[in-house]
């Protein structure tokens, strides 16, 4: 009787295991190869180029032999981007991948509204050279709730701000852009180049893309709605480094407000400011004397190889490494929409590792876009653009591993052993790595982002006057839930924080 029992216990256990197994294989969704998958992709910065059709033409014959799949992605400009994604999400439009992070089309929404694929369990079997590259403390970093929704890129994970200027220009009008220590700072030189080239932008900022990010403070999620710490550049200490403000009114950011609206009357700033969202076109037509950007080693180098222009940069705050910088900065993910989630990610583990589907993503076609000055040393010269027109060299953090991009003439030969001793010496947030979760005060922070949409536009272009436009935006943010967003933030800071 005994052995029985002990047998019958045995089959037990035995079959909860084989169970379990499949229980944890059915967890796992696969994918028929044997089948061709055609990959939609939505990418950041710019526009469609000319030659999207060759790209995808050639990324083609290269994925069939490696996921049999077809690639089609569209290009949308930084200020359209969040707008026109969240549309599509919104609407359950059927396609597989987007561009996504803190700071546009948020991360954190998405993945709480549910529009991404859980990707936790996934990665070891279809993206597992991407999973040991980002490594545990980057993929713990990006999760929320233990949970990973797009794959981080593989790039700078510091910054700074720089005010990004036509070398050739400051060249030609005898410029010493050495004395800019802080944005005001420029405003002299800012007058000699207006008097000399009034046609030319002499400083761009636009809608979502404004001088308003060189007050670095450290958002909570994304730049749609108030929340954030002052980052250390402000040396608070204490309880002060972490106290969740609305920074859209702190005294820093009403001195901006001032300073752009002064120089908006200067004319140094267009007139249409205000509903502008795209600025790359300006730069590449050689229209923009200045713009500020997140900066890098090799930034103006950047600049000049996307843009065809003479770029030389400025340092104007210091290099800062937030928890918006380690990982959600720029990110990818799978559309909780797609057909196949599994070829998706094969797709972008492929974009992570393989050198030469990365860089036709980035740079185009060998000998039509670009051309090899040393193979060896993967240093590739553009091609002007003429009829062919292909060049995303400009936004290659926003596409993958950038350690595996080939650099143009105009960077330094260091660039890549340059990122990780930037990463390094930058001063590190009070923060470790965390990402909000929006979960409990979604509806509020709808009503909060279109507060923003309507009073930021005028306030960070200087178009406004802050004295009037102000007041009535902190009035409706606060009916708008203000206070219960920041409590939530400041709670799930202080939890990170033990």
């Amino acid at each position: 009787m005994k052995k029985m029992k002990k047998l019958l216990c045995l089959v037990l256990v035995v079959c909860f295991a084989l169970s379990m197994v499949m229980v944890s294989n059915a967890a796992v969704p696969t994918t028929d190869h044997s089948k061709a998958y055609a990959l939609k992709m939505y990418m950041i910065g710019g526009t469609d180029p000319n030659d999207a059709g060759l790209i995808q033409d050639a990324a083609n014959k290269y994925l069939k032999d490696k996921i049999n799949a077809t690639l089609k992605f569209t290009v949308f400009n930084y200020g359209d981007y969040g707008q026109k994604m969240t549309l599509k999400e919104a609407s359950n439009e059927k396609f597989d991948i987007m561009f996504t992070a803190n700071w546009e089309n948020s991360y954190a929404d998405c993945a709480t509204k549910g529009y991404l694929v859980d990707l936790t369990d996934l990665l070891d079997r279809y993206a597992p050279k991407t999973k040991a590259l980002l490594g545990p403390k980057i993929i713990k970093g990006c999760s929320i709730g233990g949970r990973l929704y797009a794959i981080p890129a593989n790039k700078e994970m510091a910054h700074d701000w720089q005010l990004l200027y036509r070398k050739d220009i400051a060249k030609e009008l005898n410029l010493d852009m050495s004395k800019i220590k802080t944005l005001a700072d420029a405003e002299p030189i800012f007058t000699s180049v207006h008097k000399a080239k009034p046609a030319m932008y002499t400083y761009e900022t636009v809608a979502g893309e404004s001088a308003y990010r060189v007050l670095d403070f450290e958002k909570m999620n994304g730049d749609n709605y108030p929340g954030a710490i002052y980052s250390p550049v402000y040396n608070k200490k204490g309880a002060a480094a972490t106290k969740v403000v609305n920074d859209f009114a702190t005294p820093e950011a009403i001195g901006l407000y001032k300073l752009m609206h002064k120089w908006y009357g200067l004319g140094f700033i267009r007139k249409d400011s205000d509903t502008v969202t795209d600025f790359q076109g300006d730069l590449k037509a050689g229209k923009v004397f200045s713009v500020v950007q997140s900066g890098k080693p090799g930034k103006d180098a950047e600049m000049s190889a996307a843009t065809g222009q003479d770029f030389g940069s400025v340092e104007i705050t210091t290099p800062v490494a937030t928890s918006r910088d380690s990982g959600t900065g720029s990110m990818n993910g799978i559309s909780k929409t797609s057909a196949d989630p599994i070829r998706s990610l094969e797709f972008l583990e492929l974009v992570n590792t393989d050198t030469y589907l990365s860089n036709l993503l980035v740079y185009g076609i060998e000998g039509k876009h670009y051309e090899f000055a040393d193979k060896a040393k993967g240093i590739v010269k553009i091609l002007p653009a003429g009829s062919s027109n292909y060049n995303r060299a400009g936004n290659g953090w926003s596409t993958g591993n950038q350690f595996i991009n080939y650099l143009t003439t105009l960077d330094d030969p260091n660039k890549w052993t340059n990122y990780k001793k930037f990463n390094e010496a930058a001063t590190l947030s009070p923060l470790p790595l965390f990402t909000y979760n929006p979960k409990a005060v979604k509806t509020q922070l709808a009503a909060l982002t279109a507060a923003k949409q309507q009073y930021m536009p005028l306030l960070e272009t200087g178009k406004g006057d802050p004295n009037k436009y102000l007041p009535m935006f902190t009035a409706k943010l606060k009916a708008s839930g203000l206070e219960k967003v920041l409590a939530d933030m400041q709670k799930q800071v202080n939890a990170v924080l033990k």
